[in-house]
């Protein structure tokens, strides 16, 4: 199955993307608990870490990098395990990178459809609580953080895509 994305030309030209094309990988959904819920996540920034090659190899080793991907941008995949998928292992969530000279841009899309709804989109691009599902616990950390770390929080509605982009701050240019 192909994955598209449709990112903004305008995000693209503010991170100065060096790839017409995203680099993509699509994760299948696991356990989030226990000794199961380590080892995808070391393959994950295992595979994010080796997409950093040549002139990105430094880009990856800045920490708000390291941070972005480890925790905000594993958060939403996470989310999309949990909530979207209900930890469904037929299911996969798949995300995209471009990479530029000034920062990075994540897009994600599940098979869910939370983020085709248009007061999802609303309450996303205007960095509203989100209220959780979960019964037991309020949840809604990882959404903040993104809210918090993110330069840009887009969602396309048509194509049930969420986009995040993270400029670099000057200091770790």
């Amino acid at each position: 199955m192909e994955i598209n994305f449709k990112p903004k030309k305008t995000t693209l030209a503010r991170i100065e993307a060096t790839n017409q094309f995203p680099t993509v990988i699509s994760i299948p959904s696991f356990p989030l608990e226990g000794k199961e819920s380590v080892v995808p996540h070391e393959r994950f920034f295992g595979q994010l870490k080796g997409m950093f090659t040549g002139n990105y190899r430094s880009f990856f080793m800045k920490s708000d990098i390291q941070h972005f991907l480890n925790d905000i941008v594993w958060e939403m995949v996470k989310n999309s395990i949990e909530h979207a998928h209900k930890h469904d292992t037929q299911k996969y969530v798949t995300i995209a990178f471009w990479f530029g000279n000034k920062g990075v841009l994540f897009a994600l899309k599940d098979e869910g459809s939370f983020y085709g709804v248009p007061s999802v989109k609303e309450k996303i691009e205007n960095r509203q609580k989100i209220e959780s599902t979960r019964l037991n616990d309020p949840g809604g950390d990882g959404i903040d953080e993104m809210y918090q770390w993110a330069d840009e929080i887009f969602v396309d509605v048509e194509e049930k895509a969420l986009y995040i982009s993270y400029i670099l701050k000057e200091k770790n240019k």
